[in-house]
């Protein structure tokens, strides 16, 4: 024995549905849009300074498979996909913790001069390239290759 259960909800009195519909009537916000050149938008020069930062972290590590996956997504960043920079960004964050754990060592004298002269800047380079690749003008040439294609 099949117990079946419909339900009918009456979209004027579902306040998800009159939201939706409130908001399908309004305009969209204006989006400011980058520079576009008859073969495309114009690569914004911080696209191009975090794709050369990445391209240094991941050259060196390309004997694992982690430096090839960082320069694939570099290059899949510079031609405006944002999984690429999801993905970077993910990379990013070890490193991230990485900074902040060099400098509680650091604070607390237990950090060997090595690791300051190379996670340091390590450290801080991933965090350069990740910073450059959120700014506003990436934002815009990402808006820009999305609604091109």
């Amino acid at each position: 024995m099949w117990l079946s259960l419909t339900v009918t909800v009456d979209p004027a009195s579902d306040k998800w549905e009159r939201r939706r519909s409130a908001r399908r009537t309004q305009p969209a916000p204006a989006v400011p849009s980058a520079p576009v050149s008859p073969s495309g938008p114009v690569r914004p020069v911080s696209l191009d300074r975090a794709f050369v930062l990445w391209m240094v972290i991941g050259v060196p590590a390309v004997v694992g498979l982690v430096g090839i996956v960082i320069i694939a997504a570099a290059f899949n960043l510079r031609a405006g996909y944002r999984g690429a920079r999801v993905l970077l960004t993910l990379f990013a964050l070890p490193s991230f913790f990485g900074l902040i754990g060099v400098v509680v060592a650091v604070l607390a004298g237990q950090a060997p001069v090595w690791v300051v002269l190379v996670v340091l800047p390590s450290c801080a380079l991933v965090i350069t390239a990740s910073v450059l690749m959120w700014r506003l003008d990436v934002n815009e040439y990402f808006h820009a290759m999305r609604t091109r294609s």
